[in-house]
């Protein structure tokens, strides 16, 4: 049986960003890479998210900002609309994040491209206060063909209704708490598809190789065998800020799924969740407000139950687990490379950003 632990080997490469001269087409950045591998037991669930983005296509610095376009500086000779995901031409769809700014670590997809614009979804959000200047990079998301390339890390399946590894994302625009995830995709090869194609249970039967993965959020690898898998990513290193959405509803508490996308372990107190208001504290042990619910993939078991919940102790302004009293946990490593977790918002609370600091 396969069993390997997380594991990430970095490769740092030297980083270069700024503007030589008035006219300069883009700016350009070698970000440091690495690698990373994570096992997946057989008959059993594992959550796993990517600790590094794809390579960025282009990075920029703002021009200006009007709505939602964002004009870079210098002519960096887009194609119009090369940004914009074509079944079939165009297989990557992108977003923009930005670098530095009052926006920093903050993605918004792109829509639409000119020869040095670009236009954002901002789902509601206003980017109004973006400076000139902001380094900005222009980057596609991962989909099922590109984090798993010719099926790579997962069983494949040769007849739909018997699905060998399903990879499942969790649904996060559903409303409440416990939510099941949705249709589950798998890895398709047999005489019609020889070389393999990435389908979805339920589905009509069309090719789903480019659809995305977001990048502050995990998904679920699932093995129906006792056979174990491993799964491999190789990426960039964020070496910004990291910006994470967090949902709260009025009438119902509210369970956002989200990863880091960071090759580097995390403590409590690093995290940032209570430096950056995104995570509210509690009054007591027994009356808790937002929760951290973490899983453990070295279980085998599917549809598993968290394995420790944390919440922030306000009077003591420590960080403790259920179970464990008032023990400080804020020097505890949850948040590992490659794992997601649940952060359950209170009822009644508000919309946060979490924004999570570099540690290395």
């Amino acid at each position: 049986m396969i069993h390997v632990r997380e594991k990430m080997a970095l490769l740092l490469v030297p980083l270069f960003l700024g503007v030589a001269a008035p006219d300069v087409r883009a700016e350009t950045a070698s970000a440091p890479a690495g690698f990373y591998r994570l096992g997946c037991r057989g008959n059993s669930d594992t959550i796993v998210s990517i600790p590094f983005s794809r390579p960025a296509t282009n990075s920029s610095r703002v021009e200006s900002i009007a709505g939602s376009v964002v004009t870079v500086s210098g002519t960096p000779g887009w194609l119009v609309n090369q940004f914009v995901y074509v079944s079939g031409t165009q297989s990557n769809t992108y977003y923009v994040r930005f670098l530095s700014s009052a926006k920093e670590g903050s993605y918004y997809p792109v829509v639409a491209n000119g020869d040095n614009s670009l236009t954002l979804s901002l789902g509601g959000d206003d980017i109004s206060s973006v400076t000139n200047g902001t380094r900005l990079s222009v980057i596609p998301y991962w989909t099922l063909g590109t984090a798993f390339p010719g099926g790579k890390g997962v069983i494949a399946t040769a007849l739909s209704f018997s699905r060998k590894t399903e990879v499942m994302i969790p649904n996060v625009n559903g409303v409440g708490i416990n939510l099941s995830p949705g249709s589950p995709y798998y890895f398709l090869t047999n005489v019609n598809f020889p070389n393999g194609i990435w389908q979805q249970a339920g589905a009509s039967p069309t090719n789903k190789n480019d659809d995305v993965l977001l990048p502050d959020n995990y998904f679920i690898v699932r093995n129906n065998t006792a056979s174990s898998t491993v799964f491999t990513a190789r990426g960039s290193v964020p070496i910004s800020r990291l910006t994470v959405p967090l949902a709260a509803e009025n009438f119902t508490k509210q369970d956002n799924f989200v990863a880091l996308t960071r090759p580097a372990t995390n403590t409590l107190n690093e995290s940032g969740l209570i430096q950056s208001g995104a995570f509210l504290g509690s009054p007591t042990t027994f009356s808790r407000t937002d929760e951290l619910l973490v899983f453990n993939n070295e279980v085998a078991a599917k549809n598993k139950a968290p394995s420790a919940r944390y919440f922030y102790l306000s009077p003591s302004n420590t960080w403790c687990q259920v179970g464990s009293g008032t023990t400080d946990m804020g020097n505890q490593p949850v948040f590992t490379p490659g794992t997601g977790f649940i952060i359950r918002k209170q009822t009644n609370a508000v919309s946060s950003l979490w924004s999570n600091l570099p540690n290395y």
